[in-house]
C-alpha cells in the first residue's frame, strides 16, 4: 500500500522549493531521512540544509506532526506513515562575531 505524506514549508523554503506544500506518495513505510534525502534529491535548493545523508542541518528544524525530530534518538527509525505532516521551518540564529 502506497502512503502519502505532507510537506509544508515555511519562510523561505516556500520560495526555494515554489510551494506551500506537497504531497509525496512514499512504500509502505519510510524513515524521516529517507523522505529527507528524496526532498534534497528533488529540490536542489534545499541541498544546502539537508546534509547527503539525509540529516538535517542547523539551519532546519524539521517536525513531524508537530514534534521536532530531534528528540529521536535515531532518525533512520523515526519512520513517517500515510497522512503524516512534515512541517520543514528555516531557523536563523547568531553566532559569535
Amino acid at each position: 500500500m502506497k502512503c502519502i505524506v505532507k510537506i509544508k514549508f515555511l519562510g523561505r523554503f516556500k520560495t526555494d522549493v515554489g510551494a506551500t506544500s506537497i504531497d509525496i506518495p512514499i512504500g509502505d513505510r519510510a524513515s524521516i531521512k529517507l523522505l529527507l534525502k528524496e526532498l534534497r534529491r528533488n529540490f536542489k535548493a534545499l541541498s544546502s540544509v539537508i546534509n547527503d545523508d539525509g540529516a538535517p542541518s542547523y539551519d532546519l528544524m524539521v517536525l513531524v506532526n508537530g514534534i521536532d525530530i530531534n528528540v529521536f534518538d535515531n532518525l533512520d527509525e523515526l519512520y513517517v506513515d500515510d497522512d503524516d505532516e512534515i512541517l520543514l521551518v528555516p531557523i536563523t540564529h547568531g553566532g559569535r562575531s
